[in-house]
């Protein structure tokens, strides 16, 4: 399962651990991953830190349904979105729509 890195605060690297069924990854047939039961689970070892924000990859904007769907990067917490900051612009122009 994945966590977002914004849920994980200081102290991830004593509060993060991480358990993976036998389907968890396709392996080599031969090779299979061993599976780590939740009861088992490893804990974290090395926590990095994403310093990298997110980008805005696309965007869609619905002319009937008026709504405009944002995707970025990798997950962004909602909460520290404003659309204050969000400008639209017609194509190759510079008037805001």
């Amino acid at each position: 399962q994945r966590v977002p890195s914004h849920s994980l605060g200081g102290g991830a690297r004593n509060s993060t651990f991480v358990a993976m069924d036998a389907g968890g990854i396709d392996g080599h047939p031969t090779n299979e991953v061993e599976v780590v039961a939740a009861t088992a689970a490893l804990k974290a070892t090395v926590h990095t830190v994403d310093i990298t924000p997110p980008t805005l990859v696309s965007f869609d904007a619905g002319p009937t349904t008026n709504k405009l769907s944002l995707s970025f990067s990798e997950d962004a917490v909602l909460s520290t979105f404003n659309v204050t900051e969000l400008v639209l612009q017609a194509a190759g122009g510079s008037s805001v729509v």
